[in-house]
């Protein structure tokens, strides 16, 4: 859904496009940390392409994505 709307936007479209895009990963992995899940945020953290990660960067463990600058 992102990817696409990266695609689409050429970009995530601002800062509130990139928040709602914050708060969403967060709580996915929020709930994933608690279990082995280690590789699969790994996985899913460095699925997101191209301008998703230039506005958005993940924690060294991947429990938190930050919103770039």
């Amino acid at each position: 859904m992102w990817n696409e709307a990266a695609e689409k936007k050429r970009g995530l479209g601002g800062k509130e496009e990139a928040k709602k895009f914050v708060a969403c990963a967060n709580s996915y992995l929020g709930i994933m940390k608690h279990y082995d899940t280690y590789i699969l945020r790994k996985k899913i953290s460095r699925s997101f392409g191209g301008e998703i990660l230039k506005s958005v960067v993940f924690s060294k463990n991947f429990e938190k994505a930050i919103l770039a600058g």
